[in-house]
């Protein structure tokens, strides 16, 4: 290690770029605290559209849209200065900020140690202006170019001078996790605000709200939804409450599971006045009240947002701003204690606990291998070693068929008023075709896992069933596209996509030659999107809104927490076309429901070797992470079976544990 010489060891004024990167250092300690703080800048902004793009888990690149009020030219080149900030004028005001910046060093400090560039477009303006900027100055002449209302920051080479920052750093996918989880909590704590967070180049983003305003959809969307029928929502009106050194005001609301939810994972979330923060002693205090409901090393969901008066809580502590100091903290922890007890309480004494097959845990194999084993060597000695593949064969003769048809009976459908008559007529078609065998066994089921992207296996009882995933999707969302026809959940798309550009997107890779068929295209995208009434059926009705210029700009979400597979975009746009019956009402929204919901049912409509080259990239941890924590339960608590599914053979027994019991004697 290089020293210095003592007679040269003088006190010197520093260098004002060694004093800025040693700030910079304090505030980002990695991709995850830059993003932060510019998502609150988006989130000070107004915005209610938030797109957020990493490169390399933040490192190679960072790019953040929003929709606010966006910077005004005059302004910008002062963005990236130090102590340049719009939300403070004076110390005092500290003790009434609501706003999440205000030092003013985040931007400057983001500046100092990776290439930073602006775009930002306010309203009183024609077009948006973009500047570079190094050191905390701007490189660059605001230039004008096109944009939209909002402010796009774009973030390369975070680190690029400070090496030793950037080695102690976690791999990409470590660092990705981290921005995931904050990004999480912030769309959590902002349910209005649409915010997505991705890859660049993924066609499935790790983090998506719509921004409906519904907490309980953003958990279960964000957190599981394994959460969501499990949750209690307490609130704590503005309440004084007298204390040995004054008076605490302040007012909660608290997510909260009840004692039948558990899990391995603590998920702890704290917001006070809009800014999420830790606490350690708030945590410890409300956690532990689950002490008494929970099995040791069991953890609930617990999202805490609490409000009390700027001038009672300190966020001045440290240049993360992660931190706060509180008056009366022990007394509001009483009090949230309290409540939060009661709740659990009134839930009663009755407990319910879910597990699954353990026994079918493994690699699961379908296919047929001949073995030279001998026979008792076939019999199961580990609970884990199972195989799919060991099950006899299934035959037409199932006794579950048999058992499923007797127990049929047709079921009373009710009429919906305010309701197309057409849809009413749609819906009462399924539900008098519904089987209450195949509902019983649903209902009550436990998924075993995914067998392969086109088959689950599911326990029920002591039989075990394999189940047709595509037809079970699709009948789900053919369904629940009917059943809240008009109320549908939706997603934005920012900027929008242009129709015609799908539609020759689409006749590019379904290699479609000639003159001739172009213009076909020309002319099914004038017979149906340059329709105004058939554009605003599909936007009152189907939340799939395009504008007059062919701008999509919307697209449904029909379960809560599924992504649709938007690299099929552009044949769903094409069978919209060319599928859709637009000539007769009822013909017309049961052909294109049923184009949407075979559009919605693949995830990420990938081949077989598309799925192999994407094995790098854990695809079927992903596509399993959705089915077990979103369709499935969807599946369980809203799917209407029809006969549908047992003439298609969509769902067949192939074992029972009962014959099987006679086998494993013999151990």
């Amino acid at each position: 290690m290089l020293q210095t010489p003592v007679e040269d060891r003088r006190i010197r004024r520093l260098d004002e770029e060694v004093i800025n990167r040693v700030a910079a250092g304090e505030i980002l300690h990695g991709p995850v605290n830059a993003i932060k703080e510019m998502l609150e800048n988006s989130l000070d902004a107004g915005s209610t559209q938030i797109n957020i793009t990493v490169t390399d888990g933040g490192v190679k690149m960072i790019q953040i849209q929003d929709n606010g009020h966006g910077i005004k030219k005059e302004d910008l080149p002062l963005v990236c200065e130090r102590f340049a900030t719009s939300k403070l004028r004076e110390f005092e005001d500290l003790s009434s900020m609501t706003t999440f910046g205000f030092r003013g060093e985040a931007l400057a400090s983001i500046s100092h140690v990776a290439h930073v560039t602006i775009t930002s477009m306010t309203k009183d303006r024609p077009c948006a202006f973009r500047c570079q900027y190094a050191s905390g100055k701007m490189i660059s002449d605001p230039k004008a170019t096109a944009g939209l209302v909002g402010t796009t920051i774009h973030i390369e080479d975070l680190f690029y001078n400070c090496l030793s920052r950037r080695k102690g750093l976690g791999t990409s996918s470590e660092e990705f996790h981290k921005i995931s989880d904050m990004v999480s909590r912030y769309a959590l704590a902002n349910p209005f605000v649409s915010i997505s967070l991705k890859k660049m180049g993924s066609k499935t983003p790790a983090v998506c709200t719509s921004g409906s305003g519904v907490v309980s959809n953003n958990i279960g969307a964000l957190f599981g939804a394994d959460i969501s029928p499990d949750l209690l929502h307490v609130h704590y009106e503005e309440t004084t409450l007298t204390t040995s050194t004054g008076t605490a005001t302040f007012e909660a609301e608290m997510y909260a599971t009840n004692p039948n939810y558990n899990s391995k994972k603590n998920i702890f979330v704290l917001f006070i006045n809009e800014r999420l923060v830790s606490s350690t002693t708030i945590k410890k205090g409300l956690l532990s009240v689950y002490n008494e409901y929970l099995p040791r090393g069991t953890h609930p969901f617990l999202y805490v947002k609490l409000k009390v008066p700027p001038q009672s809580v300190d966020v001045n502590i440290n240049p993360t701003k992660s931190e706060v100091r509180m008056l009366h903290e022990q007394d509001i922890i009483a009090a949230l204690r309290t409540r939060l007890n009661d709740n659990l309480l009134s839930c009663g004494t009755s407990r319910t606990f879910n597990s699954k097959a353990e026994y079918l845990r493994g690699e699961v194999e379908l296919t047929k291998k001949r073995s030279s084993l001998r026979p008792s060597k076939k019999i199961r000695t580990d609970d884990k070693s199972r195989r799919l593949g060991e099950f006899p064969p299934f035959s037409d003769a199932s006794p579950f068929l048999e058992t499923a048809r007797a127990k049929n009976k047709e079921e009373t459908f009710e009429r919906v008023e305010g309701r197309l008559e057409s849809v009413n007529h749609l819906v009462h078609s399924f539900t008098s075709q519904i089987n209450t065998g195949l509902s019983d066994i649903f209902s009550s089921s436990v998924l075993v896992g995914l067998v392969d992207s086109e088959f689950i296996a599911l326990q029920h009882k002591t039989y075990l069933y394999l189940a047709n995933l595509r037809h079970l999707k699709t009948l789900l969302f053919y369904q629940q596209i009917l059943v809240r026809f008009s109320k549908l959940d939706d997603i934005h798309l920012g900027e929008g996509l242009p129709v015609r550009g799908l539609l020759q997107e689409y006749r590019r890779h379904a290699s479609v030659e000639g003159e001739g068929e172009m213009e076909t295209l020309e002319d099914m995208y004038v017979r149906v999107f340059c329709d105004e009434t058939k554009r605003d059926m599909l936007s009152e009705y189907f939340s799939i809104e395009i504008d007059e210029e062919g701008i999509l700009k919307r697209l449904p979400q029909i379960v809560p927490g599924h992504t649709p597979p938007f690299d099929l975009l552009p044949a769903f746009i094409y069978s919209l076309c060319l599928d859709v019956d637009w000539t007769e009402e009822l013909r017309c929204i049961d052909s294109l429901t049923r184009v949407i919901a075979e559009w919605e049912k693949d995830f990420g409509g990938r081949s077989e070797d598309e799925d192999r080259f994407y094995a790098g990239e854990r695809a079927e941890e992903e596509e399993e992470k959705v089915v077990e924590n979103v369709l499935y339960p969807a599946i369980k608590s809203v799917l209407k079976p029809t006969e549908e599914l047992i003439e298609n053979r969509s769902i067949l027994q192939i074992a029972s544990m009962e014959k099987l019991y006679k086998v494993f004697e013999r151990c």
